[in-house]
């Protein structure tokens, strides 16, 4: 009852590749990593249909459990995972639930429980399009233009800037990404308001 679709950007190219890992309520997404599998949160998957985590290769292959949840709904693991993130420290989050000791008007309650999972090794992202934050830091004599975004961390990027279009690129700073890959540039606003372009380039 479920499984993983992969198909292209348009439509294109639909394929089916099912788990045979049993349950229902497929409604979350996979997380990729940088070891050839998808992982993925199953709620309502395994023998008690309490949920399991798992992971398969891209074209279906290699299944695998790597936890399955029992009816206990106990602490540290709970029960009916919930969509697993891959952070980029590396390690799988993802939410479940655990059954509260005090009932409400003799209602049971669950509670949620933080899942980390791992370390699993993070995609590649060496060929990935930066996204680019931009925006204004301060108001008045300090107005800046800041730029922030998430790199491959230790590379050094370098903000490169024009007056106007076509532009002649001139090196307006240098910054090298920190552990988690965050990088930020900030410019001062010229006084008479002239347009500035921007661009980052990676060494």
């Amino acid at each position: 009852l479920g499984g993983v679709f992969k198909m292209q950007p348009n439509g294109d190219g639909y394929q089916f590749l099912p788990t045979g890992s049993g349950g229902a309520q497929w409604y979350r997404s996979v997380a990729e990593s940088g070891d050839g599998f998808l992982y993925g949160a199953h709620p309502g998957g395994g023998t008690q249909f309490n949920g399991l985590l798992f992971r398969v290769r891209p074209d279906g292959s290699d299944l695998q459990t790597l936890h399955e949840f029992s009816e206990t709904a106990e602490p540290p693991t709970g029960v009916r995972p919930k969509q697993l993130l891959h952070a980029s420290d590396g390690h799988l989050y993802g939410i479940s639930f655990q059954r509260s000791p005090t009932p409400i008007h003799s209602v049971t309650v669950f509670t949620p429980i933080l899942l980390r999972l791992g370390p699993v090794p993070l995609p590649d992202s060496s060929g990935a399009p930066l996204v680019l934050t931009s925006g204004l830091t301060a108001s008045g004599p300090d107005l800046a233009f800041r730029i922030a975004f998430t790199g491959e961390a230790g590379k050094t990027y370098t903000l490169q800037a024009a007056d106007a279009l076509p532009p002649l690129w001139l090196k307006a700073g240098e910054a090298v990404a920190g552990s988690q890959g965050a990088v930020e540039f900030s410019e001062a606003v010229p006084a008479d308001g002239t347009a500035r372009y921007f661009r980052v380039m990676a060494e």
